[in-house]
């Protein structure tokens, strides 16, 4: 009976009342004149015996946002179109619910004789969806960063920016996810700019000078400061009473303009909570001086090299080889890389000229990633000691282990001060396919896949 209609899922309910629907297409005149498309198509699916309007607005239904995502570009189009296509357009928003089955629990029954579903079924991926779900999307991700699951919560936002992309939602409500989603991941310290990764950093720092101490009145040196935020550090220990902050990479800035956004969210979030950025011995009054020097203005218009101009001599950028800075010898009391050595190809040309650039009882202080880099895609296909079973290196990777660093730096001159060494075990696998050159190491040498050291100019 057309009356009622008995059902055990959600799905088959709104399936059931776009059928419906189709039928008072059919029955109504051949064509739409005057009214939108999607006005008419909400006018039959509430005929139909759903309540999808409330006091003259659309009610948030998820069979109302299935409907507008196959009408598109002609939602509120008024022109005449013929009946046929507007029963195509229900036609493939069954199509989609036969699919994709949705809840719809902010949709009253249609006939109060239905008999409610007993076991509901769980929810399709999303990444496996044909549709960008806005509403899933938001409270999976958000569920996902409050728990701190970043990497979790990057992997939902990279598997359904296709489905984002090619949807047929607001351009500007599509921009929102781009930008916001991303801002939430970056303060969970996961992308290559931010406030958190710069307190990481200079947390490290400031634990190094506090112990070991260093020589007054002499240049802080951020040595492979990156090409995404070169700045942020050195800004940090120029703002904390170091007269000259050098940031020096090999590349240049990769993109001058996110870096100026960046550094703009860094320096105004400095600015409005200056305790949570002193060095030991600063004031607030000293840190909020100094970056007022900054023209945030610039830099929130993405000009990087406007932003810092009135800083020139004070924290500078140097793209070249490091070997080629041309720092005066002696002058650096506090030199740092973070992921860097691993990647130095002439370790003892560059170990021998931070030792000339160092002061007397200057410090620097290393952290070097010693995993295959390519561990990082999180694909399965290699883990942190993979390349060791490989003949030919990886990009842009030396391999050195952690005692061949430590002689490097004993070499150039340096008093090793501090080690420490991350372990894990190695695959089996993998284990058994390591090359001669490192097979006969010691466990505990193979199985540190990163470390740290902190070295001082006696």
């Amino acid at each position: 009976m057309a009356g009622q209609v008995k059902q055990t899922s959600d799905a088959g309910w709104e399936i059931s009342i776009l059928n419906r629907a189709k039928d008072i297409i059919r029955d109504g005149s051949d064509e739409l004149k005057g009214e939108s498309v999607f006005a008419v198509l909400l006018s039959a699916i509430e005929k139909s015996g759903a309540k999808v309007r409330d006091r003259g607005f659309v009610a948030h239904s998820e069979l109302v946002e299935l409907l507008r995502d196959q009408v598109g570009p002609f939602a509120h189009t008024r022109k005449s179109l013929k009946k046929d296509d507007l029963i195509e357009i229900l036609d493939k928003c069954i199509d989609v619910q036969k699919n994709e089955p949705r809840k719809t629990p902010n949709m009253p029954r249609p006939n109060p004789v239905e008999t409610p579903p007993t076991d509901q079924p769980s929810l399709t991926p999303l990444a496996n969806l044909k549709r960008f779900d806005e509403k899933r999307f938001d409270s999976e991700f958000n569920a996902l960063v409050s728990d701190n699951k970043g990497e979790q919560a990057l992997s939902l936002l990279i598997d359904v920016f296709p489905k984002l992309l090619g949807g047929n939602m607001n351009r500007k409500e599509k921009l929102k996810h781009l930008t916001f989603a991303g801002r939430r991941l970056q303060n969970l310290d996961l992308g290559k700019y931010g406030v958190g990764k710069l307190k990481n950093k200079a947390r490290i720092v400031n634990l190094v000078i506090d112990r070991y101490g260093i020589p007054d009145n002499g240049t802080f040196v951020d040595f492979g400061c990156g090409a995404h935020e070169p700045l942020a550090l050195s800004t940090y220990f120029y703002a904390n009473q170091f007269d000259k902050c050098v940031a020096n990479d090999f590349l240049p800035i990769r993109s001058p303009e996110y870096a100026a956004l960046s550094m703009y969210d860094i320096v105004t979030y400095m600015l409005m909570f200056p305790e949570e950025f002193l060095s030991k011995g600063s004031k607030p009054s000293d840190l909020i001086g100094r970056l007022k020097e900054i023209d945030l203005k610039k830099l929130r218009e993405g000009d990087f090299a406007g932003g810092f101009e009135a800083l020139k001599g004070k924290v500078d950028f140097l793209s070249c080889d490091i070997v080629d800075s041309e720092l005066a010898p002696s002058s650096v009391s506090m030199l740092v890389s973070f992921a860097v050595f691993e990647h130095v190809m002439d370790i003892p040309a560059v170990t021998k000229y931070l030792y000339d650039i160092t002061a007397d009882g200057g410090v620097n202080h290393h952290f070097i990633d010693l995993a295959d880099h390519r561990a990082y895609r999180h694909d399965g296909v290699f883990n942190e000691f993979s390349f060791l079973t490989e003949e030919a290196a990886a990009p842009n990777l030396n391999r050195l282990r952690m005692h061949e660093h430590l002689a490097a730096f004993e070499s150039a001159g340096f008093e090793i001060l501090a080690t420490d060494g991350n372990r894990k075990a190695i695959p089996e696998t993998t284990f058994n396919s390591i090359l001669p050159r490192w097979a006969d190491l010691p466990q505990d040498e193979l199985e540190t896949y990163s470390m740290s050291v902190t070295l001082r100019k006696s």
